[in-house]
């Protein structure tokens, strides 16, 4: 009889460590916020009755994500609690996400649309800085034989908990609502007066975007019964044993951009900066407004949140787990170049949804295809940051490198805006799948630096 442990029985386990169970909890952790901020805020503001060019522009409440590296010092230098750097910071930036949904959640986008996009901004920051301690945190942690498994763990509490705020607050405030669809009605004159480029004119509410509204608050209400689990685990991490504490500000910031700036020369190292922004451009312009896109095909807030959302979640996981198999196999700058071309192409599968229109296989289709090929894309991303970095200024680097990526996902917002109310949803996909193409070209062409930069073959 064969009593040898099966694949099931060894992933339970990994869970009964406490050290991969804490990854878990603080990679939900992590994630949470994303979501809300980056794809559920903006179908609240359509439910709102906000037309999409103007929603389009919230997407740069998430700057902050991109420019974290500024601050990070900061949470290196000063013991806020006086109970750890890593943990009183931990536990202060949930607290205070805490009390800034419950803020938002008392608002209305008709009625206060620029205070709930402040709050979304802080939320952002909040989260940003959050991140910062949670991934010194995992570093110092972490020995070097846990760091791959445990941060492949940390990624699916992350994946986890976009779920929770991507797909279960629109499915409560589809419940709270009793299925009600908005309805957008502008006052005429307002709209003939301040005319589309206004970021967001005054709205008629009726009764039924009242109730859609109300909807929204309490779906917001409870999810933070899945925010309040972070701090209450937080409250017993073990603070790491020792860490390194910069002697100076001014010797946290310059030395890891001296560095990497010399080590292949200028001009390389600002070759590779833009591929890094540019890399995951096509996907990020497909999935700023993809949320909208389905609504606005026709698809309730229950089948987006069950058929997308939930979904993407399965095809994430296998393509992270590919695209690691794959970059294993053929090498990272090979995987580098050719998710590069396979994320491009799969957008144009939503050109072809936004051809036929409203149909639920095509769209789940489109959906499985982008975010595999975006997984895969996301998996060797920053296999290339992992090996761009300096060991010696690991942390530093790295959060620069992580939050340059980010600035194509942020600024994309605005130019996706406007494509789609010049060209429509086939024009807004197209040009994403020119874009990566054309960033594939780049990083062909730049083959020898790159493989220079990171040490790579």
């Amino acid at each position: 009889m064969n009593n040898s442990p099966t694949f099931s029985d060894k992933f339970v386990a990994l869970f009964k460590q406490p050290k991969m169970f804490t990854m878990l909890i603080l990679g939900y952790a992590s994630g949470l916020p994303l979501m809300l901020t980056a794809s559920s805020l903006l179908l609240w503001y359509k439910d709102s009755g906000i037309n999409i060019q103007n929603i389009s522009f919230l997407t740069l409440i998430a700057i902050p994500y991109t420019f974290k590296y500024l601050w990070a010092p900061f949470l290196d230098k000063v013991n806020i609690l006086g109970i750890g750097r890593r943990k009183g910071w931990i536990l202060t930036t949930q607290i205070i996400l805490i009390i800034l949904i419950a803020l938002m959640s008392q608002l209305s986008p008709a009625a206060q649309p620029f205070m709930i996009a402040f709050i979304g901004f802080l939320i952002c920051f909040t989260s940003a800085t959050q991140d910062i301690a949670i991934n010194a945190y995992q570093t110092e942690i972490l020995n070097e034989r846990e760091k791959a498994l445990g941060n492949a763990i940390a990624v699916m509490g992350y994946r986890i908990a976009m779920l929770v705020t991507g797909s279960l607050v629109l499915i409560f405030a589809d419940y709270y609502s009793g299925g009600a669809e908005p309805i957008e009605i502008c006052t005429p004159k307002l709209t003939e007066y301040y005319g589309s480029n206004v970021l967001f004119t005054n709205i008629d509410i009726v009764s039924t975007q009242k109730l859609i509204s109300n909807s929204w608050s309490l779906a917001l209400i409870t999810i933070l019964v899945f925010f309040i689990i972070c701090p209450l685990y937080c409250l017993f991490l073990r603070e790491p044993l020792s860490t390194t504490v910069p002697k100076s500000f001014k010797e946290a910031f310059t030395q890891p951009f001296i560095e990497f700036f010399k080590r292949q020369g200028i001009k390389t190292a600002i070759i590779i900066l833009l591929i890094i922004i540019g890399y995951k451009l096509a996907d990020a312009i497909a999935f700023s407004l993809n949320t909208v896109f389905f609504a606005d095909l026709g698809f309730d807030k229950t089948t987006i949140a069950v058929s997308y959302k939930a979904f993407s979640l399965a095809a994430t996981l296998i393509g992270l787990i590919v695209g690691g198999l794959i970059a294993k196999k053929i090498g990272i700058y090979k995987s580098f170049l050719f998710f590069s071309i396979i994320m491009a192409s799969a957008n144009l599968m939503y050109v072809l949804l936004a051809v036929v229109g409203k149909n639920y296989y095509l769209m789940v289709s489109s959906v499985a295809v982008e975010y595999f090929c975006g997984a895969m894309g996301t998996a060797i991303l920053v296999a290339m940051i992992m090996s761009l970095v300096n060991i010696k200024f690991s942390a530093t680097q790295f959060a620069v490198l992580s939050s340059i990526d980010s600035l194509g996902r942020v600024l994309v917002g605005p130019f996706a805006g406007y494509v789609q109310s010049h060209y429509k949803w086939e024009g807004l996909f197209i040009a994403s799948f020119i874009i990566g193409m054309l960033i594939s070209a780049i990083i062909y062409l730049s083959r020898k630096r790159i493989k220079l930069m990171a040490n790579i073959e």
